[in-house]
């Protein structure tokens, strides 16, 4: 006879059930939500607590339906409005450097400076010595300087007026220096010796010193020094 149930009858079943009174009533639907009742025949029902009596038969449905369709999209509200000004940020890390940038232009030629303060000379010249015929050690050319370190320059014209080879021999500061020069002259010949020295001294002269040959003159002439302080 519960085959005989149709739709209106569960419906009608589950009215009844949900507004009975008494222990019913209290215990549809169930913690799982759905409705579990026992039946026999084609109305006597009592709530499913737990088993059914003999005889009857449980029927269980859910009390929420299916779920319906998706509604449509609902219009979009209006703007809200302006929130009030957040705080100022932390200030960020600085950037990296930008590129060189173009060369400029040239710029134009600055005025000239003032001209200088004049500098202290340290160049010493002796006075040039004329015709001096020489039999033995003389200083052809001499010039005073303070103490100190100097490059030393000398030239001077030997002429062989003799009737035999002479030699003409000079040197700065002394024939035995190292800078000591000999050219051996034809008679009536002349020649032009240059020489070339350092000397160091505590002050006072330096000379270029010349001779002539084994007790015969020779004659310088033209003979000029140069002294340059180098220290």
């Amino acid at each position: 006879m519960t085959r005989n149930l149709n739709r209106a009858a569960v419906v009608t079943l589950a009215a009844s059930v949900l507004i009975g009174g008494g222990v019913a009533a209290a215990s549809i639907p169930n913690a799982n939500g759905t409705i579990a009742v026992c039946i026999k025949g084609k109305g006597e029902y009592f709530p499913a607590h737990n088993v059914c009596e003999e005889g009857y038969r449980a029927v269980r449905w859910n009390i929420t339906g299916p779920r319906g369709a998706t509604g449509p999209k609902g219009e979009t509200g209006a703007t809200g409005e302006t929130g009030p000004k957040g705080e100022t940020g932390a200030t960020g890390a600085p950037g990296q450097d930008g590129a060189p940038g173009q060369q400029g232009p040239q710029g134009e030629p600055g005025e000239p400076g003032e001209p200088g303060a004049p500098g202290t000379s340290a160049v010493y010249t002796g006075s040039p010595g004329n015709n001096d015929i020489v039999t033995g050690d003389f200083a052809v050319v001499s010039v005073s300087v303070p103490a100190g370190k100097y490059a030393v320059t000398a030239t001077t014209k030997a002429l062989n007026a003799g009737g035999n080879v002479r030699t003409a021999s000079c040197g700065i500061g002394g024939i035995n220096n190292a800078t000591n020069q000999g050219e051996a002259l034809e008679p009536d010949a002349d020649s032009v010796l240059t020489f070339i020295g350092e000397v160091n001294t505590a002050g006072g002269q330096i000379q270029l010193v010349c001779t002539g040959s084994a007790g015969e003159a020779v004659q310088y002439s033209f003979s000029q020094l140069m002294a340059v302080k180098v220290g």
